[in-house]
């Protein structure tokens, strides 16, 4: 996932559909309400990555703290390039 998107965890896409429950809103309704098409709506709700202003944007909406609904990036052992190619050449 690049640094210009998030994507939603599934504890977060649960925690954003109560909140569409709690404000009475449909994914269409709230992709009206933020002036986008349902696209990136359906995305979040799906847990793909959705630019990093619209992710911020639909959390917002719903009341939520957008570092509560985001998915941890996945992290890489704690190798660094010098580690990796020592290794190769060791192979």
């Amino acid at each position: 996932m690049s640094g210009r998107s998030l994507s939603s965890s599934p504890e977060g896409i649960q925690k954003a559909k109560r909140a569409l429950i709690r404000y009475s809103l449909t994914q269409k309704a709230l992709a009206e309400d933020l002036g986008i098409t349902r696209q990136p709506i359906g995305k979040f709700f799906t847990g793909k990555p959705v630019d990093r202003n619209l992710f911020v944007q639909i959390c917002d909406r719903l009341d939520l703290e957008w570092e509560e609904i985001v998915a941890e990036p996945a992290t890489e052992p704690e190798l660094n390039q010098d580690n990796r190619i020592d290794k190769l050449l060791r192979s």
